[in-house]
């Protein structure tokens, strides 16, 4: 985008605060709260808080106060601080003296009433500002819930755009502006990236913007200055309970966006789900709820609508459905596995209706756009191999290479020369809670020719509740479990698995049964396919046994990551050396490596090959 130049005092027109020394009348040609991205002309603000907004223990800016320098030296040319009286003499938590350092006088300071917090909320309204508002110049849409943020908004993106709506995207995958793909690391980045991103989506002609909105973001209030058109609850299911207190504390922040909505702008809610009374009672903005009920009907007193799905049929291919709402109803093939997939649609749909103005919405049209919806990225993506790398005539079956795995059952006629190369369906799935694990595993189940194979794991630092209920949801839907790591983080990955394993039933021990039991009646070699697995703490090793335990009418699910190409653990946790020569610096004293599914994945079905096969490709 273009280079912004904006006066300071037009930035903090606004805003309560208070000139200590130096001039207003500055132009001001980038404005951050990192120290790291200080250019010349920059308005630097010292933040409040550190590491995805959390407070500071003991100290409202103490931290972030000691990169002020940093600041001057890079270029900063303004400065926003607390009050002086915010500001402690020593830092409870360092035990060291943290107060302002001296600032040039050509340097402007500005400071906060006293007890006024810099919070996400505050750097957004500087933000706003000085990016000259870019969200009231779009239609904005905010997705969030536990499951289904991604394929939601996603497949409105597609909607809106198969409607000439050019239309950016932000997001857990990646951030579209309009004229290109950008990376991500954040579902929702931070108060004044977010308005830098709309700037550009505005800059790139973009008319719609679509935002996943995670808890963290509206806990923090990365969103406060956004005014929303539309807002979509897709669901709520136990995950983040590391940050939040509890369910209720997690639900309570995902209505925040509900709450904020204005009259005008529009709530839509999927009915089916428990939380949705809670999304819906504290909003005073229009309403869509979403079902698969057909008997579901609002309160005679309510003007709230109702969009219907009926799902009639599912297959590997995606799923067929009727789709009904104040658009009229049209039947469509979509291109996506699961039913849950129907129920996101749905939804893409409600907010299609509302952002691509009441009326305009033709039937025909949508059935075409719907049917037309890319696959999205780690969600239920098929691994495929080429055939036409393999010579098909010159394959002939081998029976003994079965042998080579005692856990691989035995086909009927192995001496038959194939038609075609037959290979395990595989799947990469970013479902990381027990709900969305649920969901891929209801959706694959009726669709295996043979047996699932389930990989997954439980990232480290996050949320532990879910350990158990994950290995629960994944023994009861699976034939064959492969518990592994996911992102381990600064966590021991053996200490993970020791979390996980108590959720797989094993009737024969007691529940208190030690670990070391559990484990070893897990892995034994007659539990396998009776509700048993493998435990294999190294992820690329685990993916590969799942794949050569598979045969050609089997589907192996490999769940957690999705499209991460990357994996987080402890430098001695690092299987492979040459990961390690390209790894990059992570927090807290661990490391970045490249970790694809999809490519290890891969890998593994061409080697299964060889298992199965006399030849295979070079």
């Amino acid at each position: 985008m273009p280079t912004m130049t904006k006066q300071l005092r037009d930035i903090i027109a606004d805003i309560d605060l208070t000139l200590i020394q130096g001039s207003l009348d500055l132009p001001i040609t980038n404005i951050t709260d990192d120290s790291r991205q200080v250019t010349p002309g920059s308005l630097f603000i010292v933040r409040s808080w550190v590491h995805d907004g959390a407070s500071i223990i003991g100290n409202p800016s103490g931290y972030a106060r000691s990169f002020i320098q940093d600041a001057v030296l890079l270029g900063a040319i303004a400065i926003i601080d607390v009050h002086d009286q915010d500001i402690p003499t020593y830092d409870s938590h360092l035990t060291e003296p943290i107060g302002r350092p001296a600032i040039p006088s050509s340097i402007t300071l500005l400071t906060t009433p006293p007890n006024t917090k810099i919070d996400q909320a505050f750097v957004g309204q500087l933000a706003d500002n000085f990016f000259d508002h870019p969200a009231s110049k779009l239609k904005l849409l905010g997705i969030t819930g536990t499951n289904g943020k991604t394929t939601t908004a996603f497949i409105t993106q597609h909607l809106l755009q198969s409607f000439n709506h050019k239309t950016g995207l932000i997001g857990t995958v990646h951030i579209d502006t309009g004229s290109g793909i950008q990376p991500t690391e954040l579902t929702t980045p931070g108060s004044i990236e977010l308005h830098r991103i709309l700037a550009q989506m505005v800059d790139n002609n973009c008319t719609h913007a679509i935002m996943e909105v995670s808890s963290h973001a509206l806990h923090q209030r990365r969103t406060h200055n956004l005014q929303f058109d539309a807002a979509i609850f897709t669901n709520l299911s136990g995950d983040h309970l590391d940050f939040h207190p509890d369910m209720n504390s997690y639900a309570a922040a995902k209505a925040i966006l509900f709450e904020s909505l204005s009259d005008n702008a529009w709530a839509i809610i999927n009915a089916d789900d428990t939380f949705a009374r809670r999304m819906a009672q504290s909003c005073t903005a229009k309403q869509l709820l979403t079902t698969t009920n057909p008997d579901f009907q609002t309160a005679p007193h309510t003007h709230h609508q109702v969009c219907h799905v009926n799902i009639t049929s599912l297959s590997i291919d995606g799923s067929s459905a009727r789709y009904t709402g104040p658009w009229g109803s049209t039947s469509a093939r979509l291109p996506l596995i699961g039913r849950h997939n129907a129920l996101n649609a749905i939804q893409a749909l409600a907010a299609l209706h509302v952002l691509n103005l009441p009326g305009k919405t033709k039937p025909r049209q949508i059935r075409r756009a719907l049917e037309s919806t890319p696959g999205i990225p780690g969600r239920l993506e098929q691994v495929f191999i080429n055939p036409s790398q393999y010579d098909l005539a010159a394959l002939e079956f081998n029976p003994a290479h079965l042998a080579l795995d005692p856990f691989t059952a035995q086909p009927e006629d192995p001496t038959e020369l194939p038609t075609e190369l037959p290979y395990p369906t595989v799947l990469v799935d970013y479902s990381h809670t027990d709900d969305s694990l649920e969901n891929a595993l209801l959706a694959v189940r009726p669709l295996a020719l043979g047996r699932v194979i389930t990989v997954f794991g439980c990232g480290g630092d996050r949320d532990k509740t879910k350990r158990p209920r994950m290995a629960s949801v994944a023994s009861e839907y699976s034939d064959i479990v492969v518990i592994t790591s996911d992102n381990p983080r600064t966590e021991d990955p053996i200490a993970i698995i020791e979390d996980v394993i108590p959720g797989i039933p094993i009737p024969q021990l007691s529940p208190k049964a030690p670990i070391e039991d559990r484990i070893q009646a897990f892995t034994s070699e007659t539990a396998i396919g009776e509700g048993g697995g493998i435990i294999e703490p190294d992820r690329a090793k685990a993916i590969h046994k799942a794949i050569l335990l598979a045969n050609p009418e089997d589907v192996v699910l490999i769940a957690g990551k999705g499209h991460e190409t990357y994996q987080i653990l402890r430098t001695q946790d690092v299987t492979d050396p040459d990961l390690l020569k390209t790894a990059t610096p992570a927090p807290k004293g661990t490391v970045k490596i490249h970790f694809d599914d999809r490519e290890y994945a891969k890998n593994a079905l061409k080697n299964w090959a060889t298992r199965f096969y006399d030849s295979a490709p070079e």
